[in-house]
């Protein structure tokens, strides 16, 4: 990858991501999507190896408005290093378009799974759900080991240069480099879909850094289910029944404590999927989580 190229893609990767799980995975890449237009989108894949079967899920366009986590399966062979994978049933969206607009990833490639140097440079095709070609480009993901490697020694260069702010310096540090592919954020005024199963949501809500009198109220379908509450580190579990079709949960933060913003955590469960969001809202602000209620 040429220097410009690995600039771009350090700098897309400083973006904050929505990760849905904790769950932990073997394998993790990120870098970027380059389309055949040459539009650049974030990417990120996390998946473990059983056998030969891949399993785990892909992150779009990381941070900006059409973010989008989907499953991702697939086949590795590891004596020929052959790796194939399809994107699948979104999780989350941020993106405005309806499901069957969405353009899901096919990909045939090479990947050695080394732990010092390990890289995915390989083409990919574009399908929407009715197998219709959607698109087609080019996917540059490095190992995440490798990819802290490169950050570091480009942070060691970069806090030794007096021109470049200081902002800019703490965002590259490694260990906030990483911390933003560990931790979910939903900030004012944004909007994520959620596709569930369960007639029944189950929902945690706690404080997820210093407990600081950060208080929230919250809205089911304009219903206030929760109203100036105080979160506490201790998690306040509530259930809720889901209508038919779209649910919007809107969040809104009554006080920010000590900071500027509160940082609840929200965990959303289902029957077969777990959802943990970080709220990042000034006062005043909400944001809103759409859940749709998919067929069992």
């Amino acid at each position: 990858m040429k220097k410009n190229s690995l600039t771009i893609f350090f700098i897309i990767l400083s973006l904050n991501i929505f990760s849905q799980t904790s769950q932990k995975f073997e394998y993790q890449y990120i870098g970027v999507i380059v389309l055949e237009s040459k539009i650049l989108y974030s990417y990120k894949i996390d998946f473990n190896i059983e056998k030969d079967s891949i399993k785990g899920y892909s992150y779009t366009d990381l941070g900006g408005s059409n973010e989008t986590k989907s499953i991702l399966e697939g086949i590795y062979d590891k004596k020929t290093n052959d790796i194939n994978f399809v994107e699948r049933d979104i999780l989350y969206t941020k993106s405005k378009i309806n499901g069957d607009e969405f353009c899901f990833i096919k990909l045939e490639g090479k990947l050695k799974l080394k732990k010092t140097k390990s890289i995915l440079n390989a083409d990919f095709i574009g399908y929407y759900p009715d197998n219709t070609k959607c698109g087609n480009g080019r996917i540059r993901l490095l190992g995440e080991n490798y990819a802290y490697k490169r950050i570091n020694n480009l942070y060691k260069k970069v806090k030794k240069k007096k021109k470049i702010d200081s902002v800019v310096k703490e965002k590259l540090k490694p260990e906030n480099f990483l911390k933003k592919f560990s931790e979910t954020n939903i900030s004012s005024g944004e909007e994520v879909s959620v596709f569930m199963y369960a007639n029944e949501l189950r929902m945690e809500i706690w404080d997820y850094g210093k407990e600081d009198g950060d208080i929230i109220s919250i809205e089911l379908n304009g219903k206030v289910i929760l109203k100036n509450y105080s979160v506490k580190k201790v998690k306040k579990n509530l259930r809720i029944l889901l209508s038919k079709g779209k649910n919007s949960l809107k969040i809104t933060t009554v006080n920010a404590g000590e900071l500027d913003t509160n940082t609840a955590k929200i965990k959303l469960y289902d029957t077969r999927r777990t959802y943990e969001v970080l709220t990042n809202l000034e006062v005043g602000k909400s944001a809103l989580i759409n859940i749709y209620k998919n067929a069992k």
